[in-house]
């Protein structure tokens, strides 16, 4: 594989794991159930992509690849590690984000059921 071909791929593999991760953050703050496949897709396909771009035997096309003697398949297994990482991290920030949401939603509630019983 060159490297436009692996830029190529590259760049729509972060465009596409982007995307996929607005919906699953857009499905998640409506509170749709749907988030979960978007989220186990991205959860289990990033690291098969990796593997799978680690495990490809081809020949090292020396300068012409992401940095001197390094596969290409290399470096789109290393992006699709790095994305994972990325989305994982987000994806705990995102889900703390809405517990401290939701606690106050319901501290708010128990609150306002206090006042009215009053």
């Amino acid at each position: 594989m060159m490297l436009s071909e692996a830029s190529d791929i590259g760049l729509a593999l972060i465009i596409g794991v982007g995307l996929l991760w607005v919906v699953n953050f857009c499905l998640r703050l409506a509170g749709h159930r749907l988030y979960w496949l978007t989220f186990w897709t991205l959860f289990i396909g990033l690291p098969v992509l990796a593997i799978r771009w680690f495990s490809t035997p081809v020949r090292t096309d020396q300068g012409k690849n992401f940095g001197d003697g390094i596969r290409s398949e290399w470096g789109l297994g290393a992006i699709a590690v790095v994305l994972w990482a990325a989305v994982m991290i987000l994806e705990l920030i995102v889900f703390i984000a809405l517990k401290i949401r939701d606690h106050r939603r319901a501290s708010a509630l128990q609150g306002a059921a206090r006042g009215e019983d009053q």
